[in-house]
């Protein structure tokens, strides 16, 4: 039978399904496994896989998707058909939710997975007076900023590192998928594409965070999340150094745990179906 103190966590991307389990009596999240989404079936049978692996059946789940509308319904029919069913609902950017209010004129425009993202921080660093910049690097880089009086301003968002990569490699006749170092000055084709793609990642949180500090007259934190910042990290700590950074793997999931709850659901008035 379904166990009623766990819920299960669903960060349906671009490119990967990440999981969560969220228990209700420790309220501790234990973070699960990734997986791409290359084909439908494929994902359906390994999340089969991991729901046997866990042990117990969590009694609902709370997820937000960026990915085809088509996917989100089969990984929702498919929980739902399952022996022990296991309802999914939906979280959508509201105007305010748990201590977050939304700038966006349009809250729905906003993407789910980045409100999520941005409920994540509030949970982890709500003691911060200061502003919060979460850099996530995924399919696409977001970047977005939480204030000081916990309001979202909104955020850039730009080509991810593959994507950059792949849009050199096929939009041009000679340019290779590189794989080459970082360089001050490049001197060969590889090292030049990974040195521009890194710079132009750094630059737009440079941009934010410089914005941010000239607003509050203090440097914001920064958090980092998403696979692509192995690849930035030397970098931001050269030219950066003695700049701290926090690393936030499963700040998406950090978010939804928010939800997980009727008390913590309680403080959004924002549509969760």
């Amino acid at each position: 039978m379904n166990t009623p103190d766990y819920v299960l966590l669903i960060d349906l991307g671009n490119t990967r399904l990440k999981l969560g389990l969220w228990h209700e009596d420790a309220g501790e999240t234990r973070y699960l496994n990734a997986h791409p989404h290359q084909t439908q079936e494929s994902l359906l049978d390994w999340l089969d896989q991991e729901l046997l692996r866990l042990g117990v059946t969590p009694h609902k789940a709370i997820g937000v998707s960026v990915a085809s509308q088509a996917l989100m319904l089969a990984l929702e029919g498919f929980l739902a058909n399952r022996s022990q069913p296991i309802p999914v609902e939906w979280v959508w950017p509201a105007v305010h939710a748990h201590g977050v209010h939304n700038a966006y004129p349009d809250p729905p425009q906003l993407g789910a997975d980045r409100w999520a993202g941005m409920l994540g921080v509030m949970k982890r660093f709500a003691h911060e007076d200061r502003s919060i910049v979460l850099a996530n690097f995924g399919t696409a880089t977001t970047i977005d900023t939480l204030s000081r009086d916990r309001r979202f301003l909104g955020g850039l968002i730009l080509p991810g590192v593959s994507m950059m990569q792949m849009a050199l490699s096929k939009g041009t006749a000679r340019l290779p998928m590189a794989t080459g170092e970082v360089a001050d000055y490049p001197a060969n084709t590889h090292a030049a594409i990974t040195t521009g793609i890194v710079a132009a990642q750094l630059g737009a949180i440079r941009r934010q965070i410089d914005l941010s500090q000239e607003r509050d007259q203090r440097p914001p934190l920064m958090c980092v999340s998403g696979g692509a910042w192995d690849l930035l990290r030397k970098e931001w700590h050269r030219t950066l150094p003695g700049t701290l950074v926090e690393e936030v793997p499963n700040v998406v999931l950090d978010g939804l745990s928010l939800f997980a709850g009727p008390q913590l659901r309680a403080n959004s008035d924002g549509p969760v179906v």
